[in-house]
């Protein structure tokens, strides 16, 4: 049997090893797989702005490396934990991406190892430190990946491994990337692009009312644990949000009660709130009961929400099991003894295309479902009478070997043209919006999913 020293060595080169070998450059990779071509006239049933959408191809890497600025990196913890004091030397600051074949690199934390967690944990946390006073500056980054990299530095281990990984072998994770790399344009040339436009009007917004459009066809979705890479959280997501106009998704489980949140995007004259999407779990069968009558009040109590997104792809918490390898490096009280870390978990009441209609009725506000993942579901939302969804697999976090949502949203939107199935709803000038998520590491892969036909794309930050 390994010894306790042997253990922790094992764990901690499967954890800290390259962690972001998921994201290695994707040449790398034998790309076999059909490619997709993106014609840039290619018009589903509702985008007629190709011809503009690919010449303002650098804009949108621009305005959304500005908007992440302002939301990531205000989220690294900057308060020192050190009780000494320790002086850490501020170094030169550059971001410089490894690949996998650079393992070797690890060997040099793990030779000075201790067999007591407590020990490895504070050397983690001096090296940590030195990550944060050595953080590079802003323009040094230029995509999420480099993002993800400052983040791996910083990040205590137990938020690290929530942030970052995904369910089992954690494919799906990896995919939901690399599936951008076999899609390619197709340019056509000598088009006139003098007038350009980003501005986006999801759910039918008037043109007239500047608070109801957004600047970019971008937007922060929502995720839980945010207060564990910064204390200010979903408040400096909607501050970011606001300040450069684009639409910010506040998740059910935030770290702040919702109003707070929506009051801190309360515009500068203080006469509107800024325009967000609700995320929304239902984790027990009294929400699922009583969500109808929270609809009725939520809209007469926020006019700012434009849309409630119920998260559908959650019977019950995915295999992490990357995360639970963090959870007990990073617990000093861990046991050599197997540990069940599903124990605890439990399942959600279940929820059916029928709940999703009852809550449709409920209320005015457009409702969307979160986490659809075949053609077939997508077409099922349309034919309800819903006002959208967003083609999703949990960021690679629920169920593994699930397919990449731009492939899926180029397989809809073939699917719904062969079926004749309109976007356009009903006896109004409205339309089902199609949003997607999950592997967007820069502006060329927001343009891929719009080409594709996506109303908006959302960031994993």
């Amino acid at each position: 049997m390994l010894s306790r020293s042997r253990q922790l060595k094992f764990v901690r080169r499967q954890v800290l090893g390259n962690h972001f070998g998921a994201f290695k450059k994707i040449w790398h990779r034998k790309l076999n797989t059909k490619s997709f071509f993106v014609n840039h006239e290619h018009k589903s049933h509702k985008d007629t702005r190709s011809e503009s959408i690919f010449s303002n191809y650098q804009k949108v890497g621009l305005v959304s490396t500005i908007t992440l600025a302002s939301a990531i990196l205000l989220f690294t913890q900057t308060t020192p934990l050190l009780k000494n004091d320790s002086v850490i030397t501020r170094n030169a600051k550059i971001i410089i991406i490894q690949d996998d074949d650079d393992e070797e690199d690890d060997d040099t934390l793990e030779e000075d190892d201790s067999s007591d967690p407590k020990d490895f944990a504070a050397k983690d946390e001096i090296r940590r430190q030195k990550a944060i006073v050595n953080k590079p500056p802003l323009n040094t980054i230029f995509n999420i990946n480099d993002f993800e990299y400052v983040a791996q530095q910083i990040l205590p281990l137990q938020f690290k491994g929530y942030f970052a990984t995904g369910s089992e072998d954690e494919v799906t994770l990896r995919e939901n990337h690399y599936a951008y790399g076999r899609i390619f344009f197709k340019p056509r040339c000598l088009v006139d692009v003098a007038d350009v436009s980003l501005s986006v009007s999801p759910f039918g917004g008037d043109s007239a009312d500047s608070k109801w459009n957004f600047d970019a066809p971008f937007y922060i979705t929502a995720f839980a644990g945010a207060r564990g890479a910064h204390e200010d959280a979903e408040l400096n997501l909607i501050r970011a949000a606001k300040k450069h106009n684009v639409a910010y998704m506040i998740p059910s489980m935030s770290s702040f009660p919702i109003d707070e949140v929506i009051e801190a995007g309360k515009s500068d004259d203080g006469l509107h709130h800024h325009a967000s999407y609700l995320q929304m779990y239902l984790s027990t069968k009294q929400e699922l009961d009583n969500f109808p009558d929270y609809l009725k009040k939520l809209q007469v109590k926020h006019d700012s929400i434009k849309a409630v997104f119920v998260t559908v792809d959650l019977p019950v918490l995915g295999n992490r099991e990357k995360n639970f390898k963090y959870m007990a490096l990073a617990d000093p009280s861990s046991v050599d003894e197997p540990v069940d870390w599903t124990i605890d978990q439990k399942e959600n009441p279940p929820l059916t295309w029928d709940d999703i209609v009852k809550f449709k009725n409920a209320t005015k506000i457009p409702i969307c479902v979160k986490g659809l993942q075949c053609k077939e579901d997508v077409a099922k939302a349309i034919e309800l009478g819903l006002d959208g969804c967003v083609i999703s697999n949990h960021g690679g976090r629920q169920l593994d070997y699930s397919r990449a949502p731009v492939e899926v949203l180029a397989e809809t939107q073939k699917y719904l043209k062969e079926k004749n199935i309109s976007l356009v709803k009903p006896g109004t000038n409205k339309q089902f919006e199609i949003f997607i998520d999950g592997g967007v590491k820069r502006g060329s892969d927001v343009i891929k999913a719009l080409c594709l036909g996506a109303s908006g794309v959302g960031l994993e930050i």
